[in-house]
């Protein structure tokens, strides 16, 4: 006795572009929501949010030396950093 996997297809194996589950004799108006489009907009920056307008007027080098600074003489005061190291580390 033959078992059920040596029975023909209904539709005869055939190569191609068109191959397996996706292969069909007619075409078909039907669509997957995985073809459609999604995220199609892009989200645009606000003001306050770094636009470069925002970024135009502003002097980053100086803003990023204060904190710098700030953070040093606070780990000093904290006790993890020695005066003398953090003169030394200064070097501008």
């Amino acid at each position: 006795a033959m078992t059920t996997a040596a029975r023909p297809t209904f539709h005869p194996a055939q190569g191609g572009e068109d191959v397996g589950y996706y292969r069909m004799k007619e075409g078909t108006r039907q669509l997957s929501v995985r073809d459609l489009a999604g995220h199609t907009r892009l989200k645009l920056r606000a003001q306050g949010q770094g636009s470069s307008a925002d970024v135009a007027g502003k002097d980053m080098v100086a803003e990023l030396r204060d904190r710098e600074d700030r953070a040093r003489d606070k780990a000093i005061l904290g006790g993890k950093l020695d005066a003398s190291d953090a003169t030394s580390s200064a070097g501008r």
